[in-house]
Parts: C-alpha cells; structure tokens; sequence
C-alpha cells in the first residue's frame, strides 16, 4: 500500500492549512482552502448544481466496471484513471448503475445517498500519473479515448462509468470495509406503511391492492397511512 501524499484533518486550522500548503507547493501558484460549508459552490457544467442541488459529492468507482470496459476494448485501464473518491470491488460490473436513487452504507457508519451516473469527459483521456500509465502510449493504457470506449463498447450505458454520491451520515471508512445497498426511500415508505397497516390488523386482502415491493409513492402512501388511522379508529369506536 502506498503512503498518503497528504494526512490532515479538514476540520481543524492546523489541517487546513497544511492542505493549503501542499496543494500550493504542488501548483506552484497559492492554493486556498474553501470550506465546504459556503454556500457558493463552483461547477463546470452548464446544469450547474441543479442537478442535485449540492456540488460536495464523493465519486464511486467499481473495478468491476472499469476491468469490463478494459477487457471489451483490450488496453489495461486502472481505476485510478477515472478520479475516485472510493474504489469498491466485488460487485458485478455496472451494478452501480442500480444504485441511483438508494442509500449504500460503508463500514460500520458511513452512509452515501447514490444520486447520478457519472458523465465522462476528455479529462479522463488522459491517463493520471498515480495509475503507472502517465508516459505510456495507448495501447498500454496511456492516452485514450474513454468515452467513445464507452459508447462503441456499452452502447447500453452510454458515456457513462461511476456514480456520484452524497454523505447521509458521517463514518469512517477502510479499505476492506463492506457495503450493504439499502431499498430506495419509496420502497422504505411503503414497507413501513404496510407494517403499520399490519399492526393495526388491517386484514391481507385489503392491502393487496399493489406490493410494496414495486413502490408506492405519494398520495398511495398517503391513503396506507389514513387508512391506518381510521382502521385503528374504527375498531377502537
């Protein structure tokens, strides 16, 4: 395992500005830390931050994936090469994909709300220094063209590997960690709708209007919950 290149704790004085430092060693120009909880946020993008109202996002990427698209166009390409916050492993390939939308808990704590697939642009074309390949020629793995790799080879998917995701709850997480998908908040809704409807004796067959299994949204719930209040109402009149 390599070293860290940089160990600070964000949230003190002292470890933002070693931050500061190194980054600005690293630039050759001052680098100033910004912290993360202003309300001005930057993006590259001509969505801004419309699409998830919020810019402070980690970047997940599985090697699963990453050795699919390597294997189906032929070239070594690292995990590395795609910027990750996180690496996770030993899921199928583009599983990922799946977890828009849903709550994935790292470790014993960590808790991530997955909210988009990652759109690759041509900076991942260039491969990072960090992946062994920053010299090498293309088909070594250097310099290439990932998002046509994409398109031609998972026409399916598009230009698109990773996915983005923000902090729910805070916790530590380890190389070796595992990671548990957790049911999208619909299906969370109205499985705890049905066992409220359960707990006040609401018998089977009047809840077989739709499985919970497929989501009940909105005014569905809704009308779970009342009928709920007025069953219990109802057998206690």
């Amino acid at each position: 395992v390599e070293p860290p290149l940089l160990e600070a704790a964000l949230d003190s004085a002292e470890g933002q500005e070693a931050a500061a430092g190194y980054f600005s060693e690293a630039c050759g120009e001052r680098v100033e830390f910004v912290d993360g909880a202003e309300t001005h946020q930057f993006g590259n993008t001509s969505k801004g931050v419309k699409a998830s109202g919020d810019l402070r996002t980690l970047h997940i990427v599985n090697a699963n994936t990453v050795r699919a698209v390597a294997d189906a166009a032929g070239v070594p390409i690292d995990p590395r090469r795609f910027r990750p916050n996180l690496i996770i492993d030993g899921v199928p390939a583009w599983a990922e994909f799946d977890w828009v939308g849903k709550d994935v808990r790292f470790g014993p704590k960590a808790e991530l709300r997955v909210i988009a697939r990652t759109v690759r642009c041509s900076g991942i074309s260039r491969a990072s220094e960090a992946d062994g390949n920053g010299d090498a020629s293309a088909d070594e793995g250097g310099d290439l063209d990932v998002s046509a790799l994409l398109t031609k080879h998972f026409p399916q998917h598009g230009p698109y590997l990773g996915v983005y995701a923000q902090c729910n709850r805070a916790g530590g997480i380890r190389v070796g960690d595992g990671l548990l998908v957790a049911p999208p908040r619909s299906k969370q809704w109205a499985l705890a709708a049905r066992s409220m409807l359960e707990r006040a004796g609401v018998p089977g067959h009047l809840m077989a209007c739709r499985d919970p299994s497929v989501g009940l949204l909105g005014l569905g719930f809704l009308a779970l919950v009342a009928a709920a209040h007025l069953w219990g109402w109802w057998k206690g009149w």
